[in-house]
C-alpha cells in the first residue's frame, strides 16, 4: 500500500514499508533549541504509525476495531494521498492496540515518543527536524499534541530515541 519510493518532508505520512522494513522521514540542516515537557506538558507514550487505505470508511473501520477491544485513542492524526492513507495513533493500552493491529492485518511501525517544546513560530518545527536529519535520525511519527503561551508541545517518534533526546534536549527528564 505504501509507495516504494517517495520524497516527503517532516510531518509527512510516516514510514514507507518496503519489503517488510520501514523507511523513515528526514530533512537536513541546523536546528532550534527545544526542551522536554515530559513532567509539565502532555504525557506521550507509544506512537503507532499505521498504514490504511485512503478511501471513505477506512479510518472508521480502524477506529471501530480499537473501540471493540476497549482501546481508547489519546492522540490521532490521519491523512492520505492517492490510494495511500495513514494514521498516527497513541492509545491508553499499547499492548491491546498492537494486538488489534496484528489481528486486522494493518501494517504499522511503532516507537516510544519523546515530547519536546518548541517556540510557537514559523520555522521552529523545520529547525528541530533538520537537526534530527543532520544526525541521520529518521522520524517515524510526529504529532503536535498541545499549544499554549507561545510554546508548541510536539510528540516525536524516531528510529533513535536516545540520539533524538540528546539533540533536542540534553537535559531531557526520562518518563
Amino acid at each position: 500500500m505504501w509507495p516504494r519510493s517517495r520524497t516527503i518532508g517532516a510531518g509527512g505520512p510516516g514510514p514507507a514499508i518496503e519489503g517488510g522494513r520501514d523507511t523513515t522521514i528526514g530533512t537536513g540542516g541546523p536546528a532550534t533549541a527545544c526542551r522536554s515537557s515530559r513532567k509539565e506538558g502532555p504525557t506521550v507514550g507509544t506512537q503507532f504509525v499505521v498504514q490504511i487505505e485512503n478511501h471513505p470508511g477506512a479510518l472508521a473501520r480502524f477506529a471501530h476495531a480499537l473501540a471493540e477491544r476497549g482501546v481508547n485513542i489519546v492522540h490521532c492524526a490521519a491523512g492520505g494521498a492517492g490510494t495511500v492513507g495513514y494514521a498516527i495513533v497513541e492509545t491508553e493500552d499499547d499492548d491491546s492496540a498492537r494486538a488489534v493491529l496484528r489481528s486486522i492485518g494493518l501494517p504499522f511501525v511503532e516507537g516510544h515518543s519523546i515530547t519536546v517544546e518548541l517556540e510557537d513560530r514559523p520555522g521552529a518545527l523545520a529547525e528541530a527536524t533538520e537537526r534530527l536529519a543532520a544526525a541521520g535520525i529518521g522520524i517515524r511519527g510526529l504529532l503536535i499534541v498541545g499549544r499554549r503561551d507561545g510554546v508548541v508541545h510536539v510528540a516525536i517518534t524516531t528510529d533513535d530515541e536516545v540520539g533524538a533526546k540528546e539533540l533536542l534536549n540534553p537535559t531531557l527528564v526520562p518518563a
